[in-house]
């Protein structure tokens, strides 16, 4: 284990033991609630869609606040070696993008990007 990764497991362990704490998720600078946005805009089907508030998450999001998907799954360990990266969307770019028909196992990204994710919920 890396000193970075030792460091994060300690501090969830030193969390974790205070008391009151069920759980704790670390999530990339833009937390939601917090008016602080990561945002970004695709082409997808020549379509521009814009101010996509992004999100990078660890494991125990899902449960710390409580996300209920509409479809699909929540990340897996099996995400990190997919040919694509992994990624949940919400309802609104749902609808931007795919319409009415289901997203799961979808690509999604710029028209001209290779490097495109791969919707799982």
């Amino acid at each position: 284990m890396d000193s970075l990764n030792l460091y994060y497991e300690t501090l969830r362990k030193t969390i974790k033991s205070l008391p009151n704490i069920k759980e704790i998720t670390f999530v990339s600078g833009n937390i939601p609630f917090s008016s602080r946005t990561n945002e970004s805009g695709l082409t997808f089907r020549g379509k521009h869609v814009q101010h996509l508030n992004n999100f990078t998450v660890e494991d125990y999001y899902q449960k710390v606040m409580n996300v209920t998907l509409l479809e699909g799954r929540w990340f897996d360990k099996e995400d990190v070696v997919g040919k694509n990266k992994s990624i949940i969307i919400d309802a609104a770019l749902k609808e931007a993008t795919f319409g009415k028909e289901p997203a799961v196992g979808k690509l999604l990204g710029n028209d001209d990007d290779k490097n495109k994710f791969k919707v799982v919920g």
